[in-house]
């Protein structure tokens, strides 16, 4: 090696052979030039990544790997078995009991030793009113009504509020454990299914099913 060239000492071996789970790799020296050639198996499987397929098809130029789901484009039939049912109308008249102001919403989830969901808002803001007119009516988020205390602020009256929790739209979500500490925050619109998945998780953080009312 000099400061203007690099010597490559070729190592390769004329007609070697590598057997791989995926295909077989043979090495042809010509002159210079060292060429490798694999010749896959066709269902073999194929690792790329953290992705898994399996060699479909082969040229003399490439090959093809199908990194779907063995399941993909099959039918496939569920058998459901309903166990209870419930009209939307049953919860109309359950309503979460909101809690308008942080510090003392704050204290009584320190006092209920319960976690806290607090909603940072603004009256204009149209996406506030759609998380509380439909996020918050679904049945499957009033059915947790009484596992979290619920906060809601108008963060764009009270600045402070803004400012403490670096907020930068409307609406935010903020969750919060029994003893007050911020757990996550959620920045925007989050329909039913979202915010169920995450009143769980705080609920259950290790996947243990949420007790049923």
């Amino acid at each position: 090696m000099t400061d203007e060239f690099i010597l490559l000492h070729n190592l390769a071996t004329d007609g070697r052979v590598e057997q791989a789970p995926f295909g077989r790799t043979t090495v042809s020296l010509e002159g210079d030039t060292i060429t490798i050639t694999l010749t896959p198996i066709i269902g073999a499987e194929f690792e790329a990544g953290e992705k898994k397929g399996f060699i479909i098809s082969a040229d003399q130029d490439r090959f093809v790997v199908d990194f779907n789901h063995p399941f993909a484009g099959q039918k496939l039939f569920l058998d459901l078995s309903l166990v209870s049912f419930t009209k939307a109308s049953a919860f109309k008249d359950i309503h979460i009991p909101w809690i308008e102001d942080h510090d003392t919403g704050l204290e009584t989830a320190r006092l209920q030793e319960k976690p806290a969901v607090l909603v940072l808002y603004a009256d204009w803001c149209q996406w506030c009113k759609k998380l509380f007119d439909e996020t918050f009516q679904d049945p499957r988020i009033k059915l947790l009504k009484d596992e979290f205390v619920w906060v809601k602020a108008n963060s764009d009256l009270d600045k402070g509020l803004k400012s403490f929790y670096k907020q930068a739209g409307f609406p935010m979500l903020v969750f919060l454990d029994d003893k007050g500490n911020m757990v996550k925050k959620l920045e925007g619109f989050k329909d039913a299914d979202s915010l169920l998945f995450e009143l769980e998780t705080m609920l259950n953080p290790n996947g243990i099913k949420a007790p049923s009312k």
